[in-house]
């Protein structure tokens, strides 16, 4: 494996070597684990009143029926342009590397 490939962290005074995540976090896993967060920490502290320890049971509370998307989607103007590059030959990523450029 290369370097970029690999992650390596230390946990409980261990040195951990994983793979690296092939992308990065879409915008409603961040905003679902910030709600995931809130949540736990509104629970720190309460007496346990149900089955579920009490941080479980405010997440199970404060989340339930959330939903945060599955991915954004990108602006119509960037789906044309990206069908007009690879329409005029060139490749997926060619044409994605142009659109990137192009924003400012």
């Amino acid at each position: 494996m290369s370097d970029d490939k690999v992650q390596v962290y230390i946990s409980k005074g261990r040195l951990v070597i994983r793979a690296r995540p092939s992308c990065p976090p879409t915008e409603g896993q961040l905003r679902a684990r910030e709600a995931f967060k809130s949540a736990a920490k509104k629970g720190a502290g309460m007496r346990r009143v149900t089955g579920l320890p009490p941080a479980a049971a405010a997440i199970f509370k404060e989340m339930a029926g959330l939903t945060f998307g599955r991915s954004e989607r990108p602006p119509k103007w960037k789906t044309i342009l990206l069908s007009l590059f690879i329409r005029e030959g060139y490749s997926r990523e060619e044409a994605t590397l142009i659109l990137e450029a192009l924003e400012v």
